[in-house]
């Protein structure tokens, strides 16, 4: 719980920074157009209103592309944190499932070993023991084989539950590109 806390914090911090990283540029393309205004004003001895059209609206687009350009930042910053989560809390999610699965194997296994101890205290025969024995073993080998299919068929959903927020952002990702 508490390496997922530091996870999310981290993942926040870092989005924060990002974003006062793009709120600077955009600010600074403001200031820019601004000093740029001025200083154009001072060498040619026009105000604002005498300035040239052209320059005008080229300063307003450049302005307005590096806005765009924010705003297109932190929503891709968001998007990229929101996955992290979603993996994390599937990659969590799935170890728990694991860890279950594992003490329930444990538990059956213990369960018939305690039950084979008992049934080897009732033999009356060598012929039996050997019997009960092989059988045990025959049992054990069995189980152990469904234990693992069953482990290995979990720790596949598992790391397709994991991957999936990823593999989905992925996929949305390259249809924008190739849709443009």
């Amino acid at each position: 719980m508490s390496s997922e806390h530091e996870f999310n914090q981290a993942g926040e911090k870092a989005f924060d920074e990002a974003a006062a990283t793009a709120q600077d540029a955009a600010n600074t393309a403001d200031r820019a157009f601004q000093d740029a205004t001025e200083k154009l004003t001072e060498m040619f001895g026009m105000t604002q209103m005498q300035m040239p059209e052209a320059f005008r609206a080229m300063t307003e687009r450049s302005l307005a592309s590096a806005r765009e350009n924010y705003a297109r930042l932190k929503a891709a910053a968001e998007e990229s944190t929101d996955v992290m989560e979603d993996t994390v809390e599937n990659a969590r999610e799935g170890l728990l499932q694991v860890q279950f699965k594992a003490l329930d194997n444990a538990k059956a296994n213990t369960d018939a070993a305690f039950d084979h101890a008992r049934q080897m205290l009732g033999v009356t025969s060598f012929a039996d023991a050997i019997q009960l024995q092989s059988a045990f073993m025959r049992s054990r080998f069995e189980a152990l084989m469904d234990q693992g299919n069953g482990m290995r068929d979990l720790l596949t959903k598992v790391t397709e539950d994991t991957s999936r927020p990823a593999r989905t952002a992925a996929k949305k990702n390259l249809d924008k590109v190739t849709s443009h």
